[in-house]
This record gives C-alpha cells, sequence and structure tokens, in this order.
C-alpha cells in the first residue's frame, strides 16, 4: 500500500513540473486591423449639402477571396444613401509610415453602377497588406452623377501589428 501512495505522490509532484517547462502558445497575429478614425474627421470631410449622398458607416470584413481568386486581407465595406444611379468612389490617402512609400498608395477613383448597389453597401475593392509592418490612414467619399460629393470618412489599416 505504500508503494502505491509514494507512486501517487511522485506523479502529482511531476504533473506540475512538466506543465511549467512547456512553452506557452502564441495567439497569431491579429493582422489587420480595420479602424474608423471618427476623431479626425474636419470641416473639410462634410456633404456638398442637400440631396449628397451619405456615408452612413463603415465595416471591414477579412480574408476575402475575390472574384478572380485572389486573397484579400482586408475589405472595407461603406453603406451609403442618397441618390439611387451611377457614383463615383474617391479614395485618397492621409497617412502611412509604410515603408512602400506613400507614391506607392496613390489615391484613386472607382466607378460603381447602379447595379452593383442595389441595397446600398458600396463595392470598394480591398487592401492587402504583404509581410511588412506598418499603417495606412484613407479617406473615402462618393460622387453621384450630379457632381455631388458624400461625406468623408477616415479609417486606418494596420497591418502586422503596424
Amino acid at each position: 500500500m505504500r508503494s502505491i501512495l509514494a507512486a501517487v505522490a511522485l506523479f502529482i509532484l511531476a504533473l506540475p513540473a512538466s506543465s511549467q517547462g512547456a512553452p506557452p502558445k502564441a495567439s497569431p497575429p491579429k493582422t489587420p486591423v480595420l479602424r474608423l478614425t471618427n476623431e479626425e474627421q474636419t470641416s473639410a470631410d462634410a456633404s456638398s449639402g442637400a440631396g449628397a449622398p451619405l456615408l452612413e458607416w463603415i465595416k471591414g470584413r477579412s480574408s476575402v477571396v475575390a472574384p478572380d481568386g485572389a486573397a484579400v486581407e482586408t475589405v472595407p465595406d461603406f453603406r451609403v444613401t442618397g441618390p439611387k444611379g451611377n457614383l463615383v468612389m474617391r479614395r485618397e490617402l492621409v497617412e502611412s509610415d509604410g515603408a512602400f512609400g506613400l507614391t506607392q498608395a496613390a489615391s484613386y477613383a472607382l466607378d460603381i453602377s447602379a447595379d452593383a448597389h442595389p441595397d446600398g453597401v458600396l463595392p470598394s475593392g480591398g487592401w492587402v497588406c504583404g509581410s511588412a509592418k506598418y499603417f495606412i490612414t484613407l479617406r473615402t467619399y462618393v460622387i453621384d452623377a450630379n457632381g455631388r460629393h458624400s461625406n468623408a470618412l477616415r479609417y486606418t489599416i494596420h497591418c502586422n501589428g503596424g
């Protein structure tokens, strides 16, 4: 009986020592993180007035497969209300600390047909981070067929902990 108690005691003493020796598992990095930065809104971000489109919100999707099969790490979705019809989405670079240089993240415009946003959610493309650690802040607004522009939303994408 004493030999069984001694074996159990040794087993109990050995248990915590073996669990302490194992290195903790690292959680995978949360990459990228899309964040709406409302505190950076300025008077220049206001809409052009009555009847102009309104960007209501932005929501990020991650790990998206594009129609061409390419993997896109984050896709900002924008909800717009206002006139139905064709829109132009304008995305402008505000700031980045990326080593790739600000010229490689050039501002651009995206034509969006009326059929592409029947529910008001705009297809905005996406962002592929690559392997570098950086952040990029963008400003987006839409322009309707009459030249009226919506309010602008600014958002930041943090890639690989940047």
